[in-house]
């Protein structure tokens, strides 16, 4: 219900909203939350609920009925909402460029109905279908967070010069390389990524 507001409203602002996110400060922070996605990602700390609201919720009583039902929808949206943040600004930017509330509700609708339903589909399969983990999963974070200080450098150059841009994706290019053993003699870099 948030999402599907949040798209009547940006289709209502229109262009006001499109000015509103390209104002320096707004970049700046949309950045900086990509940048601590990545290190959150790259382990440097871990991103998690209180311990006292896990373990709240862990508890027997809350788990069974609606509240149960809606405590964990709530937590697995919190979750969830940092891996559509990218595309939900995007989405945002697009209504609010067209001025036109059904587009914008019935767009963020859509994308709220297919970030619920592999929830779903995963919470009644009871994990049956999650892959098994192991040593991939590092690399797999790696690589998102590569990805998320790469979506942090795009936000940037629209406000940087173009040379330190550039710079930028350089040192990052450089340091994922460096971060697979690219210079290592025993093995090339893309066999022991596969391995």
């Amino acid at each position: 219900m948030l999402i599907l507001s949040a798209g009547v409203l940006a289709g209502l602002f229109g262009a006001n909203l499109q000015a509103a996110l390209q104002t320096p400060w707004v970049v700046y922070s949309f950045s900086f939350v990509f940048v601590a996605l990545a290190f959150s990602m790259f382990g440097f700390y871990e991103l998690k609920l209180p311990d006292a609201l896990v373990e709240k919720v862990s508890s027997g009583k809350e788990r069974g009925g609606y509240v149960g039902v809606a405590i964990m929808g709530f937590l697995s949206a919190l979750i969830v909402g940092p891996c559509v943040a990218a595309p939900l600004a995007g989405a945002l930017v697009y209504i609010g460029q067209t001025g036109d509330a059904v587009l914008g509700g019935m767009a963020l609708f859509s994308m709220s109905i297919g970030m619920g339903l592999p929830l779903i589909a995963v919470g009644v399969s009871a994990g049956k279908f999650m892959p098994k983990p192991g040593a991939w999963m590092t690399m797999v974070s790696a690589i998102f967070g590569v990805v998320m200080l790469a979506v942090a450098i795009w936000m940037l150059e629209k406000i940087l010069d173009p040379s330190i841009t550039m710079v930028m994706y350089s040192i990052l290019g450089i340091g994922f390389a460096l971060y697979l053993g690219a210079f290592k003699n025993d093995h090339h870099f893309l066999n022991r990524v596969l391995r």
